[in-house]
């Protein structure tokens, strides 16, 4: 009794489309329900070094404090809720990412990661309860990602967060800028990063100097 239409829209954007999903009573009576979004599923590991950096992510910010989750649930039948409501849901590896980002004011989404065994999982946001009259209908928008961990192309739609160096995030995300600036005036990242390298050395060397006069003294 529900006719369910999924509208993809494409603009200039090199990894960013609209996704409008729209629900309509074709019945003649009320209808009350939820729905799931397939986020995507896990990557495929190209090395085994991959397989480490292979997981879904659930964002959410409460009271400026942003809860970034790191899952990797992937035994067959177990799943992983979301605490609550997100801001976006995500599947990565080291170098791309899927991210579904839910739009639509007022409407709340969870996330939930679901084990398919043999390292495979799958990641979706559930919408909360929906009731709908006869004839009525009901939209909801999303901004649907699909490209690199690129901070460059990450940060202005706010979804910087799933690109993470560990404990030393700030160091990594200095470093990264450094070395992006740099590139734009060499136009070479092998040679970018022997600049940085060297910089590196030269704010760091009065420090080394006193580590090795220390050792020459010893």
């Amino acid at each position: 009794g529900i006719k369910i239409t999924k509208t993809f829209t494409f603009g200039n954007s090199k990894y960013f489309s609209d996704l409008k999903i729209n629900f309509k009573n074709v019945s003649e009576a009320p209808v009350t329900f939820n729905y799931k979004v397939a986020v995507g599923p896990s990557f495929p590991p190209r090395h085994s070094i991959d397989e480490q950096y292979i997981e879904a992510n659930f964002y959410s910010s409460v009271d400026s404090k942003n809860d970034l989750r790191h899952i990797k649930e992937t035994k067959l039948g177990k799943t992983v809720a979301s605490h609550g409501a997100l801001q976006w849901a995500a599947t990565k590896d080291r170098h791309f990412s899927v991210i579904l980002n839910p739009k639509t004011e007022g409407v709340s989404f969870a996330g939930v990661v679901e084990g398919l065994g043999n390292h495979k999982f799958g990641a979706s946001l559930n919408s909360e309860k929906i009731a709908l009259a006869p004839g009525a209908s009901v939209s909801s928008d999303f901004t649907l990602y699909l490209g690199p961990n690129e901070l460059d192309e990450l940060e202005p739609a706010g979804l910087d967060m799933i690109v993470n160096f560990g404990k030393l995030d700030m160091i990594g995300r200095m470093l990264v800028g450094a070395l992006e600036m740099i590139h734009k005036v060499f136009k070479n990242y092998g040679v970018s990063i022997i600049v940085l390298t060297a910089l590196i050395n030269l704010v760091l060397f009065p420090l080394t100097r006193v580590s090795y006069m220390s050792m020459k003294r010893m």
